[in-house]
C-alpha cells in the first residue's frame, strides 16, 4: 500500500510485514480532490484546492498524534491502474482495520465558527447524524473496521469518538451500539443484519454498493464495472460459499400484502435496499442440513417444509422454514415456494420463491408428520432482463388524459387503486402510480359515467411482468365494477390480472350505444419519472 508522509506529503510503498503504524482518513469526496498523480507533482499548484487543504489538515492532526505516515484514498491509490484499483478495493477493509486510528472528516458539520476558539465550555450542538458522510456506501466499512474512529468537523475540531457517540450514530445507521463500542464482533451479527446497514446508502458507481461490502463479509472477487446490480448477486454468491447463515435469503421482511403473495422473486435479490427491514433478523443454531450451493438448476438446499397444497397438475406449494427469526419474536422466518411446471404442464422439481418473507410459528408448533426435510432447487435468474420480471413493489407513474370524454358528456364517477388516491389531478388529467411488475399486482380503476345518459364504463389498468395491461368494461358486462376497494379486499380483477389484455400502444372497446372507446399509451416522463402517458378518446 502507498502511505503519505505526514510532513513532506511524499508517497512511499510498503508491503505487508514492513508496513509502519499509520493513521487513516475517512471522508466524502468533493469536486477538487487530489489524485495519485497530482500529489507526486508540484504542490504549489495544489494549494488552493479544497482536497489539498483536507489532506494537509489530516496530516497535521496525524502529526500531533505522533504518526509519521497516513493514508488517504484520493491520493494513495493509482486509479489509472486497474490491477492496483482492484487490489485496493479488495484490501480496503483490512487497511482500515490495521490502522491505529481513523479520522472521519465531516465537511458539512460545524461545531462553531472558524473564529470561535475551541474551549471546554463550548456547547456541543452537533448535527452529526445529518452529515452526508453517513449516506455514502464506502463509509460503512470505514465506520466499522478501524479499532477507533475520531470525528472532526469542517474546521478539524474534534466532535467525538465512535464509542462516545455510539447512541447518536445508531439512530442514523441502525448499527448496534455494542458493535460501535467494540463490545461485540462483526461475526456475531447475521448476514441480513449487516446488509441492512448498507440499505439506502449511495455510491457514485452502482457496482460500488456491492464492492464496498466485500470486507464486511471477508470475501474477495474481481471488479467488473458495467455489470450494474449483478455485482450484488455475485457478492451473495461469494458469501454463501463460506456461510451456512440462512438470513441471506431473508430480504423483503415486511408486511405482506394480498397482491404480493404470488409475486415471483429471485432467491437472491438484486437490490441491497430489499434488506432495509432485515435489521432485526438473527440466525438460529445450525440445522443438521445446512449445506447449500448455487447450481445451474438453482439454489440447491434442504429445508424443513410444510405442504400447503398440491395444484391440479401436481405442482406443490410449500412453506419453507429458514433457520432464522426476528430478535423480538419467537416466530420463525419462512418463504413460500411454488413448484414450476414445464411446457408439458408437469412439475419440474424446481421452485420459484413467491412473495415476501413471512413470520410463522416455529417448527415445534407443528405436529409430527406435517414438516418434512425437503431437498429443493430454488430458481435464481442469471441475467438482468430475467431479474426484472422477478422485481416487485416498483411504482410506475401514469397519466390519463380524458378531456375528449368530457367534451362528449362523460365525467369521472370514481377513481381508485393501489395508491388509493391520484398523485395529481389537474382538469381532465389524472396522474397515479401503478404498483407492481409481478404476476398479481393491484390495479387502478376509473369509472366514467355520462352526465345525462345511462351509459357507464370503467377502465382497469395494471402491470403484468413489466407490461401494461388494460381491460375496458361497460354496462353490458356481466360483472359489475367494484363499488369500494379497501386494503386486503380480494376483488376478482385484483386476483385475476391475467384477464387484462397486454398492449403496446392502443386498445379499443365497443360500448352499448355503438361508440368505441380507444385508449392509447406511450412511454414518457410523468412527474419527472419514467412512466406511461395515456389518452382515452371516444369515437363513433
Amino acid at each position: 500500500m502507498w502511505l503519505l508522509d505526514t510532513t513532506s506529503l511524499a508517497l512511499t510503498a510498503f508491503f505487508d510485514d514492513n508496513t509502519p503504524y499509520y493513521a487513516i482518513l475517512s471522508h466524502t469526496w468533493g469536486p477538487e480532490e487530489v489524485s495519485f498523480q497530482d500529489i507526486q507533482g508540484q504542490h504549489l499548484a495544489l494549494l488552493n484546492r479544497a482536497g489539498y487543504c483536507k489532506i494537509r489538515g489530516f496530516c497535521s492532526k496525524a502529526q500531533e498524534a505522533g504518526f509519521q505516515y497516513g493514508w488517504v484514498d484520493t491520493c494513495c491509490i493509482d486509479k489509472t491502474n486497474n490491477a492496483e484499483l482492484s487490489e485496493a478495493i479488495n484490501s480496503m477493509y483490512r487497511w482500515y482495520s490495521n490502522a491505529v486510528t481513523c479520522y472521519a472528516y465531516l465537511a458539512d458539520v460545524s461545531l462553531r465558527s472558524r473564529d470561535d476558539p475551541l474551549t471546554d465550555s463550548s456547547p456541543l450542538n452537533s448535527p452529526l447524524i445529518y452529515s452526508r458522510w453517513f449516506e455514502r456506501g464506502w463509509t460503512l466499512q470505514e465506520l466499522i473496521a478501524p479499532p477507533e474512529v475520531m470525528f472532526f468537523d469542517t474546521y478539524w475540531n474534534v466532535i467525538g469518538t465512535r464509542a462516545n457517540l455510539a447512541a447518536e450514530i445508531k439512530k442514523r445507521t441502525r448499527i448496534p451500539t455494542e458493535l460501535l463500542k467494540n463490545e461485540t464482533s462483526l461475526r456475531e451479527h447475521c448476514v441480513a443484519e449487516i446488509i441492512s446497514w448498507a440499505a439506502g446508502r449511495k455510491t457514485t458507481r452502482e457496482e460500488d454498493r456491492a464492492y464496498s461490502l466485500l470486507g464486511l463479509f471477508g470475501v474477495y472477487m474481481p471488479l467488473l464495472y458495467g455489470e450494474g446490480d449483478h455485482a450484488f448477486i455475485r457478492l451473495q454468491l461469494e458469501i454463501i460459499k463460506s456461510t451456512t447463515d440462512h438470513s441471506i435469503f431473508a430480504s423483503d421482511v415486511k408486511e405482506v400484502h394480498f397482491w404480493d403473495l404470488d409475486a415471483r422473486r429471485a432467491i437472491l435479490t438484486p437490490s441491497i435496499d430489499d434488506f432495509t427491514f432485515s435489521g432485526d433478523v438473527c440466525s438460529l443454531p445450525a440445522l443438521d442440513e445446512t449445506t447449500f450451493e448455487m447450481t445451474n438448476l438453482g439454489l440447491r438446499i434442504t429445508l424443513p417444509c410444510y405442504l400447503q397444497k398440491v395444484e391440479d397438475n401436481g405442482c406443490r406449494n410449500l412453506l419453507a422454514f429458514l433457520n432464522c427469526k426476528t430478535k423480538d419474536s419467537s416466530k420463525q422466518l419462512s418463504i413460500r415456494l411454488r413448484e414450476a411446471s414445464g411446457n408439458h404442464g408437469k412439475p419440474l422439481g424446481q421452485f420459484y420463491r413467491c412473495g415476501s418473507v413471512q413470520s410463522v410459528p416455529p417448527l415445534a408448533h407443528y405436529s409430527q408428520g406435517e414438516i418434512h426435510a425437503t431437498p429443493l432447487y430454488i430458481i435464481q435468474p442469471t441475467y438482468g432482463h430475467l431479474l426484472k420480471t422477478f422485481s416487485v413493489e416498483r411504482s410506475l407513474p401514469c397519466s390519463l388524459d380524458y378531456s375528449n370524454l368530457v367534451r362528449a358528456g362523460y365525467l369521472v364517477e370514481w377513481s381508485h387503486g393501489s395508491s388509493k388516491q391520484p398523485l395529481h389531478k389537474d382538469g381532465c388529467k389524472i396522474i397515479f402510480d401503478l404498483v407492481g411488475k409481478t404476476s398479481n399486482s393491484p390495479l387502478w380503476i376509473t369509472i366514467f359515467k355520462h352526465a345525462s345518459k345511462s351509459t357507464r364504463f370503467w377502465v382497469l389498468l395494471g402491470l403484468h411482468c413489466d407490461k401494461l395491461g388494460c381491460r375496458i368494461e361497460s354496462n353490458s358486462s356481466k360483472i359489475a365494477p367494484p363499488g369500494f376497494l379497501v386494503d386486503g379486499m380480494e376483488h376478482q380483477y385484483f386476483t385475476l390480472p391475467k384477464s387484462l389484455l397486454a398492449f403496446d400502444h392502443a386498445i379499443e372497446q365497443h360500448l352499448d350505444g355503438g361508440e368505441i372507446v380507444r385508449l392509447t399509451s406511450q412511454r414518457a416522463l410523468v412527474l419527472n419519472r419514467a412512466g406511461h402517458m395515456m389518452k382515452i378518446t371516444l369515437h363513433e
